[in-house]
């Protein structure tokens, strides 16, 4: 039975891409890893191109990555497919999951929170959509989703259906404000939860807890052993996801993923890469060490006053929250 994996990714995501494609080799995934390609070099596409299929998206889908992220699995269908962000590491073989998509489920993993969802969201969603008898339920993480053929292709083209029926002023690609009162203000994770939630799909749907793929900043997670990760209950995570900012492209504080992120990227699995082509931090050698350091450091200073505003707040009441459970 074949298992293919599947991910969306252009220049400025290569350091995580290269990440997500070692980590799953080194966890044990053989079959195929299709990726998206939505803007990646010329050289970043020859450094994948033994560790990866690369298919281009379509000009009317580069428009944003929602619009991308259904394209692969309804180009490349294979019998069980797993759809993964490029900002999320494996760090455990998928064995378990590949098992429960091969009974016939859909495998999802719960999110930090949805701000603002209401029973008018719900109401939202299901006019808006057109996909009555919704049911409310646990609100899953847009970054990782594990279906059987069948059911996977239903669900990806009702995915790709959903968001190009939302106004892009709407969400967060073209709202003025984040305001996240809007019922399609995360786009294609609300339209992916609304489906979820659908006559169609819900009774196959099984919903892992969010301490199987913590986010960034991964409190109370810690690397343990060879490119494993363990929470302070002694949970061992399939992912690290890191939701949000991205440590490639801003300085962050230190974390399990940015600790593994530099593993993965030089172990003897990944593919080939021109050190040119990833930032100085993730290089190796001393000037390298010296410059994750001093990243991790403005990191965290800069958290430390943008934690006083916006949506962190919450993510931080929340994920301590979902880890106390």
């Amino acid at each position: 039975m074949g298992v293919s994996v599947y991910t969306v990714a252009n220049d400025r995501f290569f350091p995580g891409l290269v990440g997500l494609v070692t980590s799953l080799r080194v966890n044990g995934h053989t079959g195929p890893i299709v990726v998206v390609d939505t803007g990646l070099t010329p050289a970043q596409v020859e450094a994948l191109s033994d560790a990866a299929t690369l298919i281009q998206a379509p000009a009317d889908l580069r428009k944003h990555y929602a619009f991308s992220k259904p394209f692969g699995p309804l180009e490349r269908p294979d019998d069980l497919m797993l759809f993964i962000d490029a900002d999320i590491l494996c760090v455990r073989p998928l064995d378990e999951i590949i098992n429960q998509v091969q009974l016939g489920s859909i495998v999802v993993f719960e999110d930090i929170g949805r701000p603002g969802q209401t029973a008018e969201t719900w109401r939202e969603w299901e006019e808006r959509l057109q996909i009555g008898g919704l049911e409310p339920r646990t609100y899953v993480n847009g970054g990782f989703f594990a279906v059987p053929r069948a059911s996977g292709i239903a669900f990806f083209q009702a995915l790709a259906d959903g968001v190009e029926r939302v106004d892009p002023h709407e969400t967060h690609i073209g709202a003025a404000d984040e305001d996240l009162s809007l019922p399609f203000f995360i786009l294609d994770q609300d339209v992916a939860n609304a489906l979820l939630a659908s006559p169609e799909f819900r009774a196959r749907t099984v919903t892992l807890p969010y301490r199987y793929a913590p986010h960034a900043p991964f409190r109370g997670v810690r690397v343990d052993g060879d490119l494993t990760c363990v929470d302070d209950a002694g949970t061992r995570p399939f992912f690290l996801h890191h939701a949000l900012q991205k440590p490639w492209l801003e300085p962050l504080p230190s974390n399990p993923y940015t600790q593994l992120l530099v593993e993965y990227v030089h172990h003897p699995a990944a593919p080939v890469v021109d050190e040119r082509e990833l930032p100085l931090f993730l290089r190796r050698g001393h000037v390298a060490f010296i410059a994750r350091e001093a990243r991790s450091t403005r990191g965290t200073v800069r958290s430390r006053v943008r934690g006083k505003l916006g949506l962190r707040p919450f993510l931080q009441k929340k994920t301590q929250h979902l880890l106390q459970r």
